[in-house]
């Protein structure tokens, strides 16, 4: 379990790992908004270590700064 905060604002992620499947979860206490992301793949589905970080960092951005959307550039 992470909790990171920015800015003033927390967030609170958990993920998991089992026979080819991974969950993301993440909750903000603030604004009582969660996000679950469900796979069906593992880490060998994902080779590049920058695109599994992104996967595992997309409910952040979106738990930290949901007016804002999930976009990145």
């Amino acid at each position: 379990m992470r909790i990171i905060t920015n800015l003033g604002t927390e967030a609170i992620t958990y993920t998991g790992a089992i026979d080819g499947y991974i969950s993301v979860i993440g909750f903000n206490p603030t604004k009582q908004l969660g996000l679950v992301i469900l796979c069906s793949c593992d880490e060998k589905d994902i080779t590049s270590p920058e695109i599994w970080q992104k996967f595992l960092d997309l409910p952040l951005l979106f738990l930290l700064h949901p007016e804002s959307g999930i976009h990145q550039e």
